[in-house]
């Protein structure tokens, strides 16, 4: 049976002429009768046609921001192809996206750019960033200004951000020890190189590593973590040492992005295919290192869902005006390994 805005006025005790004030985000509408035609509007599970909702939206114009660290490559390249077609199918709505790009290092670049965001009362934000406290106070101020936010590809779970996309971290390195663990013998030591603690899709990674070996009683003694702030050089040098240091080292946890320093290490070392190597994504570096056996597993993520579905999320909120029921929104966790490089789109 198709609802109609007749039957939802009835139901709600109101006129239809109020329904339509509600489903289109007008004014002069009391918040308890908005409320209880919100409600009646979800009850029925009422779907507006797109090209009304469009006529209906071109004319109010709003504006998404995107906020992300000024990644390169594969991660850029993925990224960016999610908003372009998040922004091509909000436009009919009258929406438009702006991406802002800082430096990740630069975490007072990031909060600059939030309160440019938050002085021009933009509409919504989907953000990546660092789980910080400043970083938590701004996301909490934007909420209490009626800016939402979601997070992506790092989450802010102890804010009061909307919901987050992204890679199920702490799941993704509990897989990495899974992986690891079928090879394992006594004595043999696990150097796990992170991003840095503070981000915290990185941190979780590791978290998850090591939670999976306790479960199966392998001591902490046996892990060497280094933090390399995804820096070739940092990385390149931390894990010569590292190896260098300690020959009881056969397996590599690449929980950040710098994998090339580690593979030119283990080359360099004339150790490459001999300690085994697990890391994430799939760049096309990644997938090289694969097929050379360099590298032996990576765990893939959605990027461009991480690109797309935020935006999409926040658009919806801004027609709708209704909060996603899922607060994590993960993408899928894809083993990736030598016999299956060649399948990836």
């Amino acid at each position: 049976m198709k609802i109609t805005i007749k039957m939802i006025a009835e139901k709600a005790g109101v006129s239809a002429g109020t329904v339509d004030r509600v489903l289109h985000n007008r004014p002069n509408v009391k918040p308890e009768v908005r409320e209880r035609v919100e409600k009646v509007i979800q009850e029925l599970d009422y779907q507006p046609n797109k090209a009304a909702r469009a006529l209906a939206y071109r004319d109010n114009y709003k504006q998404l921001a995107i906020v992300f660290p000024s990644w390169s490559g594969y991660f850029r390249r993925d990224i960016e192809h999610g908003i372009a077609d998040a922004e091509e199918n909000l436009s009919d709505f009258g929406v438009s996206v702006q991406p802002y790009i800082y430096d990740q290092r630069n975490h007072k670049q990031c909060l600059d750019i939030l309160d440019a965001l938050q002085r021009s009362h933009v509409n919504g934000i989907a953000l990546c960033a660092e789980n910080s406290v400043l970083i938590r106070e701004k996301i909490n101020d934007l909420h209490e200004q009626h800016i939402p936010v979601v997070t992506f590809n790092s989450d802010i779970a102890d804010s009061k951000r909307i919901c987050f996309v992204g890679q199920e971290t702490l799941r993704s390195g509990r897989v990495a020890a899974e992986i690891l663990s079928k090879y394992l013998r006594d004595g043999e030591e696990t150097l796990v190189v992170l991003g840095n603690y503070e981000y915290s899709g990185h941190k979780a990674r590791v978290d998850g590593f090591l939670q999976r070996f306790d479960e199966i009683s392998v001591p902490r003694e046996r892990f060497h973590i280094i933090e390399c702030y995804n820096e070739y050089t940092i990385t390149f040098d931390k894990v010569y040492d590292a190896l260098a240091a300690n020959p009881n080292i056969r397996f590599i946890y690449m929980a950040n992005r710098s994998v090339t320093a580690c593979a030119e290490v283990l080359r360099r070392m004339g150790l490459a295919g001999k300690i085994r190597v697990v890391c994430h994504d799939v760049t096309d570096t990644i997938c090289q290192l694969l097929r050379e056996g360099v590298v032996d597993f990576t765990i893939e993520q959605d990027l461009y869902a991480q690109g797309y579905r935020p935006l999409m999320i926040l658009g919806d909120m801004l027609m709708s005006r209704r909060i996603p029921e899922r607060r994590y929104q993960y993408t899928a966790l894809n083993i990736i390994n030598a016999e299956n490089v060649e399948y990836l789109k």
